[in-house]
């Protein structure tokens, strides 16, 4: 081991056993958000609000405009730099804030068309309620990447529980309210709102205003870059977000329902694969940036010794427990179905762990073009996948369908990295 992989392996660990214990949060948080609304307020609200967190998520990503991923590759890089750190997180709030205003407008002036097209008038209301939301969500993008890119994992892994504790309070808040659940998308706005206060307060700390210099330079590369990649970013959480709109064109809402409980504890188990990249992509980033591209393969191929049959075991054993906990997690008899859904999206994610945790090493390497190339054939499979599979299979064929795209993601990935970066994986 040379000293450079010396000095970043503990670090790496720790940020890691960090993240890995905010995803506990998560996880739990995630587990009790969707047994809540299901048990409250029943599968349509479920429906309802899962598919309004869809639209909310396609928005938020041109909101962001892929300029989060400039701002954490351009931190990293510095490598301590306090001017050039402070240089670039000034430099792109303020393409960020214009950004963050149109989404806003978009996604609140088309809920009504939204609506109609997946036949469900809740969605309008709850798209209303959630756009504020929205606007602060892509400047907390924009303030985790800088928490992300200075590798202050500890303090990423706080500020990441606290979204979701957020969440669970804002859920119950509508419920003390007495509001109907069409309205519990107000959650959103909830959270995003207070999380916008505390990490301004954290960035404000940490970074040196007065050395920010050539903002007009910086603004410049990190909107080229978010251009680039905006593409990629939109298509990364409508393919996430697939098997639940194409769901709503075939389904009715509770069945939309059913699928979203085994969906959204399959993501739940996903953000195992975002600890994994959080960590990682700072790392790459740095690697890159110096050349050093044998260590970064190195450090690769470390990580896979234990991330395989990590995977492998956790995938197995969620899938094997799935049915023995359900009928704690939802009274409705309906959701039973969803237990084939689950064990298709845990398995395809097991399955695919030796690639997914390095899924960002394209936007590391400054190739957020060839990134938005991918995941314009990765959502392109996708949503053949599940064209062909829901109306023959239902929500199991969702499932199927995004296991099928999970597959052609990594195998694209290990061509792009290959031919682009040099760096095998």
């Amino acid at each position: 081991m040379s000293s450079s992989e010396g000095q970043t392996e503990p670090g790496l660990r720790t940020g890691v056993a960090w993240n890995f214990g905010s995803f506990a949060i998560l996880g739990l948080a995630g587990l009790a958000w969707n047994v809540v609304i299901g048990r409250v307020y029943g599968a349509a609200a479920l429906g309802v609000f899962n598919q309004v967190y869809s639209a909310y998520v396609l928005f938020s990503m041109a909101a962001a405009g892929g300029i989060n991923y400039s701002v954490l590759r351009a931190v990293a890089a510095a490598a301590g730099d306090r001017g050039r750190i402070a240089s670039a997180v000034v430099g792109a709030m303020l393409p960020t804030l214009g950004l963050a205003s149109l989404a806003t407008a978009a996604f609140y002036f088309t809920r009504h068309w939204i609506a109609d097209a997946l036949h469900s008038p809740g969605i309008a209301v709850g798209m209303e309620l959630a756009a504020p939301g929205l606007f602060f969500f892509a400047l907390n993008k924009q303030l985790l990447a800088v928490v992300n890119g200075m590798q202050r994992m500890r303090a990423f892994a706080v500020y990441q529980s606290l979204r979701y504790l957020l969440i669970l309070g804002g859920i119950a808040l509508v419920w003390k309210l007495g509001w109907t659940g069409e309205r519990l998308s107000f959650t959103w706005t909830f959270t995003e709102g207070i999380l916008f206060v505390v990490l301004a307060i954290e960035v404000g700390v940490q970074v040196s205003w007065r050395h920010a210099s050539e903002l007009v330079r910086w603004s410049r590369e990190h909107f080229g870059f978010g251009v680039r990649s905006v593409v990629s970013a939109l298509l990364l959480e409508l393919n996430a977000k697939v098997d639940i709109w194409m769901l709503g064109l075939w389904l009715d809402d509770a069945s939309v329902g059913v699928y979203s409980l085994a969906a959204n504890l399959a993501e739940g188990f996903f953000q195992l694969i975002i600890v994994l990249q959080n960590n990682f992509n700072p790392r790459m980033a740095n690697l890159i940036a110096a050349g050093q591209l044998a260590e970064l393969e190195d450090l690769i191929a470390r990580a896979r010794r234990w991330i395989v049959p990590s995977f492998a075991a956790a995938a197995l054993a969620a899938a094997a427990v799935y049915p023995w906990t359900l009928p704690l997690l939802a009274k409705d008899p309906s959701f039973h179905d969803s237990w084939l859904s689950f064990a298709i999206l845990a398995g395809s994610i097991g399955a695919l762990a030796a690639w997914l945790p390095f899924g960002n090493l394209l936007l590391m390497a400054r190739h957020p073009a060839w990134n938005s190339l991918l995941m314009i054939l990765v959502v392109g499979v996708n949503v053949a996948a599940n064209a062909v599979l829901i109306p023959r299979l239902g929500i199991a064929g969702a499932a199927l369908g995004t296991a099928i795209a999970f597959l052609a993601f990594a195998l694209l990935l290990k061509l792009f990295t290959r031919r682009l970066v040099g760096v095998r994986l």
